[in-house]
C-alpha cells in the first residue's frame, strides 16, 4: 500500500503509512533567485518572469497616416509641447457640439496595441473642452475596424487606458470625438503602446523544504522521481541531500529514479531535501520541473528465520558455518545478527562462522533485524583425540636444498595437532620444529614426526645427493688438434 502526501512546499511533519510513503510535490508559483519552501507555478518550477511592460512612444516607429476632418487635426514629431506624438488642436468661433477626426500610423510589422495613454489639457468652468472619446481602429482584411471605444476625462497628467481585444495589424488609427465651446484652443495627445511579453530571469535555484520520512520504515527502493523539460539553450539539474538523524549529507545531483537511501536502512529520524538549479540564455524560455516525488516501495516484513542445524558438535580449534534462512524469501530487510551464550566455549562471526575454543556447550542465536525473530543451534565443543598421523613416505633433495614435510592427522578435526620432529642422521639431513628438512651431505636418513597427543609416529625416507649438471666444452685448432677442455657446473 502506498501513502500519498501533497504539499505546497510546506515543512509539515507528515504522518505516513508504516509500510510505504510517496511524497508528491505540488508547485504553485514561479520564482526568481533562491527560495525555500515558496514560489513555483502550476506546471512546475520555472524561472521568474519579469513584470509585463509596454512600449513607449510606439508612434515614432512608424509612418504617419494623414488626418482630415472638421477639427483641423495635425501631427508632428518631437516639436510639440512635451514631445507629444499624436495631438489634435482646433480653434472655433462658433459652438460645435461634436466633431470627428483621426490620426494614425502604419508600421512595417504587425503590432498589437494594448494600452492608450492620453493627456487632455483644457478644462473650462468644469467642462472638458476637447476630445471626449476616441475609437481605436485597426486596418484588418482591407477595411478599418473598430477595436475599442475609450472615454477620456480631464487630466492633470498622463492617464492609461487598457485595450481588451487582442488584434494584430500593421495600421492603427484613433478616431476622435470632440466637444468645443466658443473660440478656445485645446490640445490633446494620445499615444499607442504595444504589450511586450515578459522576460525570464537568466538563472535561479529553488530549494524545497525538508521532507520528514522518519517513522521506523525500512528503506526499500527509496527514490526521487520527477519530470523536467529543458528547451534549447536552457538547463536544469536536481540535487538532493539526506539527514540521518544526526548530520546532513552533501548535496548530490540526482537523475529521476535515483536512490536516496540504501535499502535496509531504518529511516527513523531521516529527512530528505531537494533543490532545482535552472538557467537559460533564451530570455523568453525557461526550463521547468514538476511532479517531484520522494517514494519508498512497499516494505515486505520478515515473518521468521531458521537455521540449517539445530545442534552440532565441533572439535576444539575447528570451525563450522551455520546458514540462516529468512522468511519470506522476498522480505525487504533480510539482515540478521549473531550471538553466543558462552564465548569461552564458542564464538560466532557476523557471517555465522562458529569457532570452538574449548570443551563445553554454547547456544548460538540468530536474530532478524526486522521483527527480531530468532533461531538457535546448540553447539557442543569437544576435545577430539589423535588416532593416527602420516607424512609423505620418501623424498629426494639436493645438498643445501630444503623441503617442508606436512603431517596429516586422523581424524582431520583432531583437537591437538602438535608434533615433534627428529632426524635419524643429522650429518646427512636436519629437520626443524616446522618440519623443514635441510640436505647436508650425500646419503639417506629417516625423518620422524611424532604427535604430542598419543605419540603416534610417521616417517619419511630422505635421500640427499648432488643434483648438479656438468657441461664439458672442447676447443680445437685449424688442424683438428684439441687445444683446451672446459668443465662447468650448472
Amino acid at each position: 500500500m502506498a501513502f500519498v502526501i501533497s504539499t505546497f512546499f510546506s515543512t509539515n511533519v507528515f504522518a505516513i503509512d508504516p509500510v510505504a510513503f510517496n511524497y508528491v510535490t505540488t508547485i504553485t508559483t514561479d520564482f526568481n533567485g533562491t527560495h525555500s519552501n515558496t514560489n513555483a507555478i502550476s506546471d512546475g518550477v520555472k524561472l521568474y518572469k519579469a513584470a509585463a511592460y509596454y512600449t513607449s512612444d510606439l508612434c515614432t516607429g512608424g509612418t504617419a497616416i494623414s488626418s482630415s476632418g472638421s477639427l483641423n487635426a495635425a501631427m508632428a514629431f518631437d516639436n510639440i509641447v512635451d514631445d507629444w506624438d499624436y495631438y489634435w488642436s482646433s480653434y472655433y468661433y462658433n459652438y460645435l457640439m461634436v466633431g470627428y477626426d483621426y490620426v494614425g500610423y502604419s508600421f512595417s510589422t504587425a503590432k498589437t496595441i494594448k494600452k492608450i495613454r492620453y493627456y487632455n489639457n483644457y478644462i473650462r468652468e468644469g467642462v472638458i473642452h476637447g476630445i471626449t472619446s476616441v475609437i481605436l481602429q485597426a486596418y484588418v482584411d482591407g477595411a478599418w475596424s473598430n477595436v475599442q471605444t475609450l472615454y477620456l476625462g480631464s487630466s492633470n497628467g498622463w492617464v492609461d487606458l487598457f485595450i481588451s481585444p487582442n488584434v494584430s495589424s500593421t495600421q492603427w488609427r484613433l478616431l476622435a470625438n470632440a466637444y468645443i465651446d466658443y473660440n478656445y484652443w485645446f490640445v490633446c495627445e494620445v499615444e499607442m503602446m504595444e504589450y511586450i511579453n515578459p522576460l525570464y530571469a537568466t538563472s535561479g535555484t529553488y530549494t524545497h523544504g525538508e521532507i520528514d520520512i522518519s517513522s521506523g520504515v525500512i528503506a526499500n527502493d527509496t527514490i526521487i522521481t520527477y519530470n523536467k523539460t529543458t528547451p534549447a539553450n536552457t538547463s536544469l539539474t536536481v540535487e538532493a541531500r539526506v539527514y540521518n538523524g544526526t548530520t546532513w549529507s552533501n548535496w548530490a545531483a540526482k537523475n529521476s529514479g535515483d536512490s536516496l537511501v540504501a535499502n535496509g536502512t531504518n529511516l527513523t529520524g531521516y529527512k530528505v531535501q531537494w533543490r532545482a538549479n535552472l538557467s537559460t540564455s533564451n530570455p523568453t524560455v525557461s526550463p521547468s520541473l514538476d511532479d517531484v516525488t520522494v517514494s519508498n516501495s512497499d516494505n515486505i516484513a520478515v515473518t521468521g528465520v531458521t537455521l540449517n542445524k539445530t545442534s552440532t558438535t565441533i572439535a576444539v580449534n575447528n570451525t563450522e558455518t551455520l546458514v540462516a534462512t529468512v522468511a519470506p524469501t522476498n522480505a525487504t530487510n533480510k539482515s540478521v545478527t549473531w550471538s553466543s551464550s558462552n564465548e569461552t566455549v564458542a564464538t560466532v562471526s557476523s557471517a555465522g562462522v562458529v569457532s570452538a575454543l574449548s570443551a563445553g556447550t554454547a547456544v548460538i542465536t540468530v536474530t532478524t533485524v526486522d521483527g527480531s525473530y530468532t533461531a538457535t543451534c546448540d553447539v557442543t565443543a569437544e576435545n577430539r583425540a589423535v588416532t593416527g598421523i602420516s607424512v609423505k613416505l620418501s623424498t629426494t633433495i639436493g645438498i643445501g636444498q630444503t623441503e617442508t614435510l606436512v603431517p596429516t592427522f586422523t581424524p582431520a578435526d583432531a583437537t591437538n595437532k602438535a608434533v615433534t620432529w627428529s632426524s635419524g642422521n643429522t650429518a646427512i639431513a636436519t629437520v626443524d620444529v616446522n618440519g623443514t628438512v635441510t640436505g647436508l651431505n650425500q646419503g639417506t636418513t629417516i625423518i620422524t614426526a611424532t604427535s604430542v597427543d598419543g605419540s603416534y609416529t610417521a616417517t619419511c625416507n630422505v635421500t640427499v645427493r648432488f643434483l648438479s649438471t656438468y657441461t664439458i666444452q672442447y676447443q680445437y685448432d685449424a688442424n683438428g688438434n684439441l687445444t683446451s677442455m672446459t668443465i662447468s657446473e650448472t
